[in-house]
């Protein structure tokens, strides 16, 4: 298999909540994070880069669009753009992630 992108996300003490990444590579379907082992409040999710080598993605608590976890600004890779949320305010703001088609 080949290597797939790997998103992690802290959260705050698991079990509280159940957190999802939704992105361009699924049509923006839930797909769930899971709880990172030996890292308490910690989740990840892997995905697979499309042909045209970048991806878009937000993180959603509790499937619930209200509490989107977003960057402040829209298509960003830079990691010093502060993050927001939970809050219904992350319309068009999603962080952008490249790589090689299939990474």
């Amino acid at each position: 298999p080949l290597p797939a992108k790997s998103i992690q996300h802290g959260c705050g003490k698991q079990g509280a909540h159940s957190y999802y990444i939704t992105g361009s590579w699924s049509a923006w379907n839930f797909q769930m994070m899971v709880p990172v082992a030996h890292d308490d409040g910690m989740y990840e999710a892997t995905f697979r880069m499309s042909a045209r080598g970048y991806e878009e993605f937000q993180i959603v608590r509790d499937r619930d669009m209200t509490q989107v976890i977003h960057p402040a600004e829209a298509r960003t890779t830079d990691a010093t753009v502060p993050v927001r949320g939970p809050d219904n305010m992350g319309s068009g703001k999603h962080w952008l992630v490249s790589g090689a088609e299939f990474e």
